[in-house]
């Protein structure tokens, strides 16, 4: 009776050991390489040293080429608004300029018509009066010219006798009181004293 329990009790305890043994066993970690590893890492996304220096050489690359350009394309709006500032100022400029030059042109009509007015105004200086002279009945070329010179119409009385006598005037003269005009020249003297032309009171 007592080996039967005995024998019961020990055969329970196998089982009870069978069943600890293939809990323990079946929870127990298998060992693993290191491709095995090496691979699972890359399943859970892990990368090696070459791998992360690409991506990190790869995403600078990709950060300067946005950064190139974006400051290209800043500078070429800046460009492009000083272009558009400098053409607005030279329209501006030329603008002006018509505007100007449309009108000058009546200013500086009215300017030289003022000036030409003044020009006109101091050359109507007084003119000298005609010089009264009267030719004598009788009177020799001789005489006439040397009174001519005395009246200050004549620089040489005798160059103006020889000028009369040289052209035929000595045998034209009339008597008369001529207006002979200041600065007349010789002949112009002699048609007057002739009565070709001149003017008389």
């Amino acid at each position: 009776m007592n080996l039967k329990y005995y024998l019961r009790g020990l055969g329970l305890g196998i089982v009870m050991t069978a069943i600890l043994l293939g809990i323990t066993s079946g929870g127990r970690k298998e060992t693993l390489t290191d491709e095995e590893i090496v691979t699972r890492a890359k399943t859970l996304g892990m990368i090696e040293d070459s791998e992360l220096a690409e991506s990190v050489e790869k995403a600078r690359a990709d950060a300067e080429t946005e950064l190139r350009a974006e400051l290209e394309k800043e500078l070429r709006n800046s460009l492009q608004e000083e272009m558009r500032e400098k053409i607005k100022a030279e329209f501006m400029a030329e603008l002006e300029a018509e505007q100007t030059s449309q009108q000058t042109p009546e200013g500086e009509a009215e300017g030289e018509t003022e000036g030409a007015e003044e020009d006109e105004e101091a050359s109507k200086e007084p003119e000298p009066e005609p010089v009264e002279f009267t030719v004598y009945s009788g009177e020799l070329p001789q005489e006439i010219s040397s009174r001519l010179e005395q009246a200050g119409l004549v620089e040489s009385a005798s160059e103006f006798e020889k000028y009369l006598l040289g052209n035929g005037y000595d045998r034209s003269i009339v008597a008369y009181k001529y207006r002979i005009p200041a600065g007349a020249d010789e002949e112009q003297i002699a048609k007057i004293i002739t009565g070709n032309k001149g003017t008389a009171e």
